[in-house]
Formats: structure tokens, C-alpha cells, sequence
């Protein structure tokens, strides 16, 4: 079920009636002064997109996919949005649309466990925009569907009535049968979840604010505290609570005991103090339970953009496709003014037709079996519009009249670099013309918006979808010859976390193939970067697991992207050279 929780109000006024009752006093003895760590509850965002759900900036959430929201702003760790209708809503994970490629969203790359994920939590606020509270309760529902297919959605109950004017937290049991609208499709009807979606309100003009969204698992040993308090005057029952300053979170309902444990799995990292009341008098906590901070760690190499220092465009034509100029490319159509200025190392230009399209010089046949990661770095002005033209094609091949054709990749606004990842997973048009064998000739289209009106009468470059092109980057698996430098970022806020490193030929954690790299090695200590000796491994291409651990917390994540291991390699000239 559902359950939401306002901040202190209630309190002042129970503090407000203590002083009538000075004899009567509750004294918390549990958590004492001082800090009292919790392990930290396993958490989705954390485990598999590697990053938290914390809103300190525009990764956290979908932003391409927010519908009738306006100055969606990321400040301070808050994520500010305004409604302009009452069909209002955005994206925490994105399943992506049925007849495009799926492969860069984060509910295709990263799937729900919805066995093991299994509370929603999120801290809300809401205000009319001038500030002031609203008139009516509002409803907050979360919706969930099983893929890109969205054909059988499921629904959350909304919270009870609530004008969100103070910090709230809101909470469902994903595996409670009573969290749903009845009718529809429940959490555990789905062995994964590949998309997530929240209207926080059915009016316009609404502002929104979101302190953090957390999806986790069943409390394990460690992520509860046990609280204990004394009672000079009464025997209760008593309500607990968990305040971290602006909000209190009941954790405990009318209970006659003086000595109970609270699960603190939902919450984030921070310190929260206790409150215990029996309605009439309230007792506060000398000490804090202080919720781990779960280390992290992100592996940079290898990554799926693969090795770009050995990209096709350096290694075959001398020529970095990193950086765009005139001899990069070997032939262009439907594009006018075409430049490579506007700035430097970038390709500029203005469509002329619904099929703008960018061939590249490729001055030798492109080894599928070695470059097989792609990413490109894209700009199409104007609003993004999918069912007009705001979609882009791969095309490869040995005959330009009849290129392989990828499946559809959504153009999202602005700037952005699309990493593919691996070419022989695209989907193409034709199930036939997958990434293989020797290809003569590779092709980008940007987009498939036909030429406007308003283009030919009052051009400008959002009207005439102008395009810019800074990179084209046909990678191969990061490699190792003998000696590999893996590299990482980690983050830790409250311990010195140590890091284990393996190699797996799947990306099964539990099966026990897994071979050792390195072990307890310090987070600071390792500066983010070890020399990994393959030579005893056996060739092969293995995916790298990281372990971070800070005797509290446990992160498990793979890398993004494999690294080839081989071994004796001795090349034409005679001398071995990575």
C-alpha cells in the first residue's frame, strides 16, 4: 500500500501541548549521541544505471520524454518542473519506441528486476508557481510498463489526499497486490520492467520538486536501527518517526512497547533523527542513525565507445573522424551550404531534401569484425518532432544503390552523442544486412524532416532543420596485447572503499567463471587506474566486473564495453605493437 508522510507542523503543535504536560516526558536512549551508521538499502539507480536518483543534475531523468513540462531545472539537488496542463508527466526510465532502436535507453540497457526491486520511494513538494499552496489534493501516480511494447500497463494507487505543501515522502510495497489499480497489470506480473513514468499532478500550473526517487530491494541485516526510548508518565501507544529536517517519515504505528527496530532501506544517505510521540508529548533523539553512503564506481575503460585512439578514421585513413573536415568525407546529398567552420571540426550544413545523408572516405574496406562500436555526436535544430523526421540511419555496405539500413535511432534536441555500442546488436531493416564481412561504404542520414514552408519563405536554422555533425567515431574493442589500463571513477563520501576488479566472458556475476584481476585495492590509494597483465589469460573477450566495497555497502557493476584479450600476437614487420 501506499503511505505519505508530511513534515513537522504536527509536531509544533504536540510540542505546543507538551508544555501544559511538563511532568509527562519520553526520553529516546536509542540511537544515542553521535552517529549510528545503517547500511544503506539496496537501491536500482545505484546497481545498474550507476547513478543515483539524487537530482543533482540532468542525467537522473528523461528529459526528451517529459510531456506539458516547462523549466525543468536541476539545482542544489532538487529537480524544478511546471506543469502547462494537467496531462503532465516525465520519465525516471525509458523503455523506448517500438519501431526504433531501443539499444541507447536506459529500460533496454538497464531492465528492472521487479523480484528484487521492490519499494518506490520519492520525496515530492508542490506549490501553485506563485508560491502559495494548493486548493486541492493532487493525485501522484506511477505507472510502469513491461517494455517499448506498453500495451499492458500497470498503475499505483495515488497516496491519500495531499496538497504536497510541505517536503512529503511517499512510499509502495511493489510487491503488495493492494499497491495497484485494480484491473491492471501489478509489479510481479513482469519478470522486468523496462519503463517507469510519473504524473506528479493532474492541474496546470503546478510547480513540482523532487529531492530524490529511490527503487529498492527487501532490507537485508544492517539497514535497520533499533530505537529505544523511557516514559516517566505514560505507556503509550506511540508513533516513531524519522526526520531528516524537512520531512518525517512514520516508521512505526501505535506501538506499546518502548524498544522497537526500524528499517531505514528507502532511504538515502543522511542523517535522521527520531522522534517519538504518544500524541501528546514528543521525545527527540540525542544521536542520529546516519545511512551509509553506498560506494561507486563507474569503469571509463573499457567502455562501450570502445578504443577510439584505434578508430577506423586513424587507423585506416590517417584521418580522425573525431573532428569533421572536408576529407573525411567523400560524398553528401540534399545538403546545402556545407562547411566545416561553423565551428571548426564540425560539419555544418542545410538540408535540401527529406533524405540529407553524410557518405564517409573510406580509403580501405571497413573490418566489421574489429570496428564494431559506433558513436556519433549529433545536432538537428528545432524541436524534436519522431513521427515527422526527427530520427537517424546507419547505412553500410558494398553497393550504394542498396545499403544495409539500421533500424531508427530517435534524434533527441540539442547536442548529443549517441553511442551504438556494439554494431553486430543493431537492428536493421532487413534482418539479413547485419554487421559483417568487409563493407566499402558506411553512410549517416541525420534526420528525415522534409524541406518547410516557413524554410523556403522564412528560413532560419530551426525551421530548416540545419544540422551539425562533430564526430563519427568507428571504434574497435578496447584491446590488450599483454598490459591493459583499466580505468575508473569512484565516489565514496564517507569511508575509503576498497575495489576488486575481475574478467567474465558473460556478464553473470553468479556463475563462477569469473577470473581475478585485482583485489582490495584503496579507492584512493589505486588513483583510478590499474595495469591489468593479461599474459596468462587465455584470448578471449571478457567483460570487466568491479566490486566496490565499504564494509557496509557493496557495489557490483559491469563494464559497458568488453576488452579483447590477445595473446602472441606478431605482426608483418616482425615486432609485436599494441
Amino acid at each position: 500500500m501506499t503511505h505519505h508522510f508530511p513534515i513537522a507542523p504536527f509536531f509544533f503543535a504536540l510540542l505546543l501541548a507538551a508544555s501544559f504536560a511538563a511532568s509527562a516526558t519520553i526520553t529516546v536512549t536509542q540511537p544515542p549521541a553521535g552517529e549510528t551508521r545503517i547500511t544503506q538499502g539496496q537501491d536500482y539507480a545505484i546497481e545498474q544505471i550507476g547513478n543515483p536518483w539524487d537530482m543533482d543534475g540532468p542525467s537522473d531523468v528523461v528529459l526528451p520524454e517529459s510531456k506539458n513540462l516547462v523549466n525543468e531545472t536541476f539545482s542544489n539537488g532538487i529537480y524544478s518542473l511546471e506543469t502547462t496542463s494537467n496531462d503532465n508527466l516525465f520519465w525516471m526510465v525509458w523503455p523506448g519506441l517500438l519501431s526504433a532502436f531501443r539499444g541507447l535507453e536506459t529500460g533496454e540497457r538497464f531492465p528492472i528486476d521487479t523480484g528484487n526491486y521492490r519499494y518506490l520511494t520519492i520525496k515530492v513538494r508542490m506549490s501553485e508557481l506563485d508560491g502559495s499552496s494548493l486548493s486541492e489534493n493532487q493525485p501522484f501516480i506511477v505507472r510502469f510498463f513491461e517494455d517499448a511494447n506498453r500495451s499492458d500497463p500497470g498503475a499505483l494507487i495515488p497516496p491519500p489526499g495531499n496538497t504536497y505543501e510541505q517536503w512529503t515522502v511517499i512510499s509502495w510495497d511493489l510487491h503488495d497486490p493492494g499497491s495497484f489499480f485494480p484491473d491492471l497489470s501489478e509489479w510481479l506480473d513482469f519478470p522486468q520492467v523496462r519503463g517507469l513514468r510519473f504524473n506528479p499532478t493532474n492541474k496546470a500550473n503546478v510547480r513540482v520538486e523532487i529531492d530524490w526517487i529511490r527503487l529498492t530491494a527487501t532490507p537485508v541485516a544492517g539497514t535497520s536501527g533499533t530505537v529505544a526510548w523511557d516514559d516517566n508518565a505514560g505507556s503509550g501507544p506511540y508513533d516513531v518517526f524519522l526526520s531528516d529536517g524537512e520531512f518525517d517519515w512514520q516508521v512505526v504505528d501505535s506501538t506499546s512497547d518502548t524498544s522497537v527496530q526500524v528499517d531505514l532501506s528507502q532511504l538515502p544517505a543522511s542523517d535522521y533523527t527520531v522522534i517519538v510521540t504518544d500524541g501528546n508529548t514528543v521525545g527527540t533523539s540525542p544521536g542520529t542513525f546516519a545511512v551509509n553512503d553506498t560506494p561507486l564506481l563507474n569503469l571509463s575503460v573499457p567502455d562501450r565507445k570502445g578504443d577510439q585512439a584505434r578508430a577506423y578514421g586513424i587507423s585506416e585513413t590517417g584521418n580522425d573522424w573525431a573532428s569533421i573536415d572536408a576529407g573525411d568525407i567523400a560524398a553528401s546529398g540534399e545538403l546545402a551550404n556545407v562547411r566545416f567552420d561553423d565551428p571548426p571540426g564540425t560539419l555544418a550544413a542545410r538540408p535540401t531534401g527529406s533524405d540529407p545523408r553524410i557518405r564517409f572516405n573510406t580509403t580501405a574496406d571497413i573490418d566489421t569484425s574489429l570496428y564494431r562500436m559506433l558513436c556519433y555526436t549529433l545536432e538537428v535544430k528545432g524541436p524534436r518532432d519522431i513521427g515527422t523526421g526527427s530520427v537517424a540511419r546507419v547505412f553500410w555496405g558494398n553497393s550504394l544503390p542498396s545499403l544495409a539500413t539500421s533500424q531508427d535511432i530517435v534524434v533527441n534536441e540539442g547536442i548529443n552523442e549517441y553511442c551504438v555500442g556494439d554494431l553486430t546488436d543493431m537492428p536493421t531493416e532487413d534482418p539479413a544486412d547485419d554487421w559483417s564481412g568487409e563493407v566499402e561504404f558506411i553512410r549517416v542520414d541525420p534526420h528525415e524532416f522534409p524541406v518547410s514552408s516557413q524554410c523556403t519563405s522564412n528560413p532560419s536554422p530551426g525551421v530548416c532543420r540545419d544540422i551539425r555533425l562533430d564526430s563519427f567515431i568507428l571504434a574497435p574493442f578496447h584491446r590488450s596485447t599483454g598490459t591493459i589500463a583499466l580505468q575508473w571513477d569512484a565516489s565514496d563520501s564517507d569511508d575509503d572503499a576498497v575495489i576488486s576488479l575481475f574478467y567474465d566472458p558473460d556478464r553473470n556475476p553468479d556463475n563462477g567463471n569469473e577470473g581475478l584481476i585485482a583485489q582490495n585495492l584503496g579507492q584512493q590509494v589505486s588513483g583510478g587506474s590499474f595495469s591489468w597483465d593479461t599474459s596468462t589469460v587465455p584470448a578471449g573477450v571478457y567483460n570487466i566486473l568491479s566490486v566496490i566495497d565499504d564494509g557496509r555497502n557493496a557495489t557490483l557493476r559491469y563494464s559497458t564495453g568488453p576488452v579483447e584479450v590477445i595473446n602472441d600476437v606478431v605482426f608483418a614487420d616482425g615486432f609485436e605493437t599494441p
